[in-house]
């Protein structure tokens, strides 16, 4: 299958916009959007990306990690809101599909298809956000933390380029995620390293937040 093909809407599309998407490679570390109005979309192919918020000239980072399937810059178009994020490639490597504007908007007034997409998009979103809320607010940062980890580990590990970027994306002080670390390696749920993270006991990890998402 042509990557191309791999737009859940490629069949909805004319001709003509098929000849408009096009293929895009980018490298850990790059930036997908940039704070400005845009005028393309991103669908992932194979990848992800993290969403930063621009506050006051201060990057906050959100609680989403995007990936394959999302169509980055959908919020924005649906809202009608200049919103202020900018999009950082998260993975080694993120392969998308560039797409126009105008291909977004005909899909939208035409496709019912089209929309029960973006309203399941919408709804992982938002329960993603109630989740870590929940965990935070009842099960503290222990839990927090402890969610995150297996919520982004891939084979029982969580490669970390700097920690501080963990911190950020927690919003959580520098004093309260080095104790819960070493709480966790004390406890032999994790080992910790300079890049990494390698979780031992995954089921007791999920203990201390998973009461809180039923």
């Amino acid at each position: 299958m042509d990557d191309k093909e791999r737009f859940l809407f490629y069949n909805l599309l004319t001709n003509e916009e098929k000849e408009l998407l096009k293929i895009k490679n980018y490298k850990k570390g790059d930036t997908l959007t940039y704070f400005e109005k845009m005028h393309k979309f991103y669908f992932i192919l194979d990848g992800e990306v993290r969403l930063f918020k621009n506050l006051d000239k201060m990057l906050l980072v959100s609680v989403s990690v995007l990936s394959e399937g999302y169509l980055v810059g959908i919020l924005r178009f649906l809202t009608e809101v200049g919103i202020t994020d900018e999009t950082i490639v998260l993975t080694d490597t993120l392969k998308v599909i560039e797409i126009d504007l105008d291909i977004i908007k005909r899909l939208k007034n035409e496709s019912f298809e089209f929309n029960n997409y973006l309203i399941d998009l919408i709804l992982k979103r938002g329960l993603e956000t109630i989740e870590s809320l929940r965990i935070k607010t009842f099960s503290g940062i222990k839990g927090l933390i402890a969610y995150n980890l297996i919520k982004h580990s891939r084979g029982d590990y969580l490669y970390i380029e700097r920690y501080d970027e963990i911190i950020k994306y927690l919003n959580i002080s520098h004093n309260g995620f080095y104790s819960t670390l070493n709480k966790l390696v004390k406890d032999k749920l994790i080992e910790k390293s300079k890049n990494s993270i390698k979780i031992l006991d995954a089921q007791k990890l999920k203990g201390l937040y998973s009461d809180f998402l039923n």
